[in-house]
């Protein structure tokens, strides 16, 4: 053993063999005969009724309107290499999804439903991504089953949908990790697809920045460690990786160091290192995403305990079941939800990239329920899990009915009939045989598709602000519109309208607001509803008068002007 190389005795170790005799002895799988069209053409359609429905949707504060005012005021002002807020340089993030959203608004117009094509589209693009990376290594079954469970998961749907930049940064990492993944199949590496991962790392570091290499870069290099089946990856061949990836980005990070010198020392530091050690925002504790993640890949948690039971299982028939592809996709998808466990820093969206293969693997494990006889058995062998599946949608189904009656969020005939349905096919599936997991599916599609074009747009529309700006705009007499927000500023304000003169005090201008109400004979005013906005109408002075449209929601938007009538006072919060 002494003159044994160090990689050859850590192959030779426990740890290698208990990966690939125990956990992961199976082979890969056979590259599948047809082309996958099918199955393709399939997601595609389910996706897009799914991520496409209801786009014009008004955009949810903070972080929509913040996305799409930075990409219109970029378009507008002409400034392609440094995302723009107010004015002001904003260096939080990179600006790939920024070009993006402009290249959408010069195609469709600046529009609230144009900004958030791009989440659309990439939501599409990942459910592909994770089929076809799926079906290549795990067969053609497993990977159409994890792509349906990825496009009917109600929070991959629910956050793919939203203008953020995990929505593209999650397209990347899934299709840099599937095309290294496949790079690693034959014998020897395959060049073409390791460096097509690398500038699909690129493409990610543009996106969010070095969270991109640590989410790709860590699981290949794991797995390259644990499974010697592998094709053996140089050290000249990182290195090209890493030369691709930062050759796509590096010019556009040392073009913005050189312009804004005080970006590195935000966007890396600050943003990457403190945040992730320091927090100084959306603190949580260690198991944030572990509830969310199991609830919001419902009703597909379902299939969580008996694959965990499948990894139990020590006998070689279920270790040959288990194929050694599976190990590098479960790697990344834990590997997600540990990393941003351990950061200080946690916001939902962050949990985006490990679905698509958390979804896989589930997939896979779907896959081997229903047998061996293709993938159209999903449609005909009944099950008992299928069922239960099923009834716990139509029952959430119906609580969300009832949920809307009560925040109002859908008419009163409507949130019966949707309610009385989905009790009713309750009831149906209570006393029936069980069901396929195709029948299952659809009923879950089914009710996503309700959700997406009925309740989500109701309740955007009920928290936004859109509605309200336009409204008031339509009463607006003075040219320019004058805005005052008090006691912070909405970005919704400058997107919706544009044109507008607006003023923002902050927490301790309160006094420097009411002087310049006097002295205006009409202003639209938004205050923060609750205290802040009883604490404005107590001094708001005798001889003027707000007047709010709409019923106050988290943001109260009224005219404040000369009063006409007696006073009308809102409600206070101890009322409310």
């Amino acid at each position: 053993m002494e003159g044994t190389p160090l990689s050859a005795r850590w192959q030779q170790s426990w740890v290698p063999r208990w990966w690939t005799e125990t956990l992961f002895a199976g082979v890969a799988s056979e590259t599948p005969r047809d082309s996958g069209l099918p199955g393709a053409a399939l997601l595609v359609v389910l996706a897009s009724l799914l991520f496409f429905a209801r786009l014009d949707a008004p955009l949810l504060e903070p972080q929509e309107p913040r996305h799409a005012e930075i990409a219109r005021q970029m378009l507008v002002e002409g400034r392609l290499l440094v995302p723009v807020l107010h004015g002001e340089p904003y260096l939080d993030k990179p600006p790939l999804l920024y070009w993006l959203i402009m290249g959408s608004y010069v195609l469709c117009g600046v529009h609230d439903w144009a900004a958030r094509l791009i989440p659309a589209l990439a939501g599409v693009a990942t459910v592909l991504a994770t089929y076809f990376w799926g079906r290549r290594v795990l067969g053609s079954r497993a990977g159409l089953c994890g792509a349906l469970v990825l496009c009917l998961s109600v929070r991959f749907l629910y956050l793919q949908r939203m203008l953020n930049f995990d929505c593209l940064l999650t397209l990347w990492i899934t299709a840099a990790l599937a095309s290294a993944h496949l790079s690693l199949l034959g014998s020897r590496l395959s060049l073409k697809g390791w460096l097509t991962s690398a500038c699909l790392c690129g493409l990610g570091l543009l996106t969010k920045g070095p969270v991109t290499l640590v989410l790709v870069l860590v699981p290949l290099l794991v797995y390259q460690l644990l499974d010697p089946r592998r094709a053996p990856v140089s050290v000249r061949a990182w290195l090209a990786y890493l030369a691709v990836a930062l050759g796509v980005a590096l010019p556009w990070y040392l073009a913005v160091a050189w312009v804004e010198p005080e970006f590195l020392a935000d966007f890396l530091w600050r943003h990457h290192v403190e945040r992730f050690f320091t927090p100084f925002d959306h603190q949580e504790p260690f198991w944030f995403f572990v509830p969310s993640v199991l609830l919001g890949m419902l009703p597909w948690t379902l299939l969580v305990p008996g694959l965990l039971r499948a990894f139990w299982r020590r006998s070689p028939r279920a270790a040959a079941r288990r194929p050694g592809a599976l190990g590098l996709i479960l790697l990344a998808g834990l590997w997600v939800v540990l990393f941003f466990s351990l950061s200080g820093c946690k916001r939902a969206v962050y949990i985006l990239p490990a679905l698509p293969p958390l979804a896989l693997t589930l997939g896979w494990w779907l896959g081997v329920l229903t047998g061996r006889r293709g993938w159209k058995v999903l449609l005909r062998r009944p099950s008992v899990l299928a069922g239960d599946a099923a009834r716990l949608v139509l029952l959430a189904t119906t609580a969300s009915a009832a949920a809307s009656l009560f925040w109002e969020l859908s008419s009163l005939w409507f949130g019966l009939a949707l309610g009385g349905v989905a009790a009713l096919g309750l009831g149906m599936l209570l006393w029936r045989r069980p069901i396929s997991w195709g029948e299952s599916m659809a009923i879950t599609f089914a009710a996503l598709l309700v959700g997406v074009q009925t309740l989500l747009p109701e309740y955007n529309r009920r928290f936004a602000l859109r509605a309200q700006l336009q409204a008031h705009v339509r009463e607006a007499e003075d040219t320019p519109l004058t805005v005052a927000c008090y006691p912070q500023f909405w970005d919704s304000v400058r997107f919706y309208l544009p044109d507008a003169e607006v003023h923002i005090y902050g927490p301790a201008e309160r006094e420097r607001l009411l002087d310049s109400l006097r002295q205006r004979r009409r202003t639209l005013v938004l205050v923060k509803s609750g205290r802040t906005l009883d604490d404005f109408l107590q001094e708001l002075p005798p001889a003027l008068e707000f007047v709010p449209r709409d019923r106050p929601g988290a943001v109260t938007v009224g005219w404040v002007r000369t009063r006409t009538l007696p006073a009308q006072s809102l409600p206070t919060e101890q009322e409310r």
